[in-house]
């Protein structure tokens, strides 16, 4: 402790800053960095036309998961461009027939993705992706284990032509960190951060940990981040279309994922037969129950002239203007086959005027 004296008395103790304080002084300088380096770099950029690049942040600890959950998106993209930012390309250990060429800090794949060294700050090296001439479909930004996502996602938000899809937070099941009775005593102030920050959290590793011990860790997670969905794992597998916002034209707007039956995930169709207030979907999207991962869809809107876009992973959403103004007023649904079923569906959504119209079970 800090004594602060006057000539004579004792007036006031100050404590010392502990390393929960360092952090927070650290991501506050990284914000006003970014924002500042990415303001001198757009000042003169001409502004560009077409739709926003999606960006997925992928955050975690150390060893959790993180590259391989990066090498399983990339192996079979499913005809979408990616583009991958990275501090370590090496660490990707990506498979050499799938690689077209390399040059310097970017890996060219032969499905059309690439792997981007992030060399310099975060802001330089997205603008740099974001003016490639073929740009990608989906940016995915894998923060080191020792990185806070916010301060990421804050500068993504400054940058014109891009925007902040989700971010993805790989925990450990493992970690032995877990298996305290009081997580909160004994979790880095980091890997909380990383929590915090989540739209989605991949809790990996599940089938090394005892049964008692993983519902402990969900309930602590649940807790401290309410907001979050999450999604139980084993190496990382997860279906694509819950990390990938890959819905830029109509047809990808509507179309129902190809899930697979093992996976327990299921997707259905709501639809509504007449414009429905913004402020009602919304609070619904707020409150979504466990197991509703994604939602995606056009909407027409009572405040609105224009058909809307809608986009939404876990309890995060984001609104664009449709491209074209049609007759769809339909959402697609993604989410486990637990938390899928029609009367809870129409439960849920029935206050914003939303109903089911169609239930996929997981399907090949």
């Amino acid at each position: 402790m800090l004594a602060v004296r006057s000539s004579s008395v004792v007036t006031k103790t100050v404590p010392l800053p502990n390393a929960t304080d360092y952090l927070r002084a650290h991501g506050s300088l990284d914000v006003l960095i970014g924002m500042v380096e990415t303001a001198a770099i757009v000042k003169n950029r001409p502004e560009k036309v077409g739709a926003a690049i999606p960006i997925v942040i992928i955050s975690g600890f150390l060893g959790a998961g993180k590259t391989t959950l990066m090498r399983h998106l990339l192996t079979d993209p499913n005809g979408l461009r990616i583009a991958v930012l990275v501090n370590d390309l090496s660490a990707l250990n990506i498979d050499a027939e799938l690689i077209r060429e390399v040059s310097g800090d970017t890996t060219e794949l032969q499905n059309g993705c690439i792997c981007c060294s992030l060399s310099g700050t975060a802001a330089r090296s997205l603008i740099k992706i974001s003016e490639r001439e073929k740009k990608p479909d989906i940016i995915l930004v894998e923060c080191s284990g020792v990185t806070d996502p916010w301060p990421v996602a804050q500068v993504i938000s400054a940058i014109p032509g891009i925007y902040l899809d989700s971010i993805v937070t790989v925990v450990d099941a493992a970690d032995v960190e877990w298996t305290q009775a009081d997580i909160s005593a004994v979790i880095n102030p980091l890997n909380l951060n990383q929590i915090l920050a989540a739209d989605l959290i991949l809790l990996n590793k599940t089938d090394l940990v005892l049964d008692p011990v993983l519902e402990h860790t969900v309930g602590w997670i649940k807790k401290v981040s309410p907001r979050a969905q999450v999604l139980r794992v084993q190496g990382c597998a997860v279906p694509r279309s819950i990390i990938f916002a890959n819905s830029r034209t109509r047809e990808e707007v509507l179309q129902k994922p190809v899930l697979n039956k093992s996976e327990g995930f299921s997707s259905a169709f709501l639809t509504f037969d007449h414009p429905i207030s913004r402020a009602d979907l919304e609070k619904k999207i707020e409150t979504l129950p466990d197991g509703i991962l994604r939602i995606k869809g056009y909407v027409q809107l009572v405040d609105t002239e224009h058909r809307m876009v809608l986009q939404a992973v876990g309890r995060r959403w984001r609104w664009h203007r449709a491209e074209k103004d049609g007759n769809e007023n339909c959402l697609v649904v993604i989410g486990l086959s637990s938390a899928m079923t029609p009367q809870g569906l129409n439960q849920h959504f029935f206050g914003a005027g939303l109903r089911v119209t169609e239930l996929a079970g997981a399907q090949d």
